[in-house]
């Protein structure tokens, strides 16, 4: 499975374009502090395909606002002068919108026709103290 969740804050201003194929993108970092190093920062490369692009990216994602992301890992590789690249990048398939830096006001946008957050409650079953393991 390839899943990764992450909780930061954008590092720049999303770069709204189109690709070949005319679908919407948007293309933004994301900084996010290391879990037991508040002193490291991991910088994300984020990619945001369709609609959400659009309607959600461009008028409320700046640099400064705090999000959350769920999204998949992909590797690409390119030509760049002749010289062969390759980096990591996440595509981003939901998000959440936790305010800015310098305000820290939450803001939840619903987009319609796609998948903005969801929240999912699994009931397990109560826990039986008795068993050794």
């Amino acid at each position: 499975m390839n899943k990764i969740i992450l909780t930061g804050v954008c590092g720049k201003e999303p770069a709204i374009s189109v690709s070949k194929d005319g679908m919407e993108m948007a293309k933004f970092s994301l900084a996010v502090k290391r879990e037991g190093n508040r002193e490291v920062t991991d910088w994300f490369n984020c990619i945001v395909f369709g609609k959400i692009a659009t309607s959600l990216i461009k008028p409320f994602v700046h640099k400064g606002s705090k999000l959350m992301i769920i999204g998949n890992m992909q590797f690409s590789s390119y030509e760049k002068n002749g010289q062969k690249m390759s980096g990591h990048s996440v595509v981003v398939r939901e998000i959440e919108l936790n305010g800015s830096k310098s305000n820290g006001t939450e803001e939840k946008v619903d987009v319609e026709d796609e998948k903005v957050e969801n929240e999912t409650t699994i009931n397990l079953p109560a826990v039986d103290e008795t068993v050794p393991f």
